[in-house]
């Protein structure tokens, strides 16, 4: 039997600040590398590669609160 796996890039989170900016974090899944990218307006900021997926989810965590620390709200 063929193992399954999930490997389409997903969107983890969405945000918008008070001056109307937006972004959002996409995780692409790979091999050897899972791939976090982050972007505002449509503009990468930055991409990190991680060995392991936890690891990559827990960063967007990270980026996720930064952001919310300089008035970013999650949208819903």
């Amino acid at each position: 039997m063929t193992e399954r796996t999930y490997a389409e890039p997903t969107i983890l989170w969405r945000m918008c600040h008070p001056d109307g900016f937006r972004a959002h974090a996409t995780v692409i899944p790979g091999s050897p590398a899972t791939t976090l990218t982050w972007y505002i307006d449509g503009e990468m900021v930055r991409a990190e590669n991680f060995e392991e997926w936890g690891a990559a989810l827990v960063r967007a965590e990270e980026v996720k609160a930064a952001f919310a620390q300089t008035g970013w709200t999650v949208e819903e």
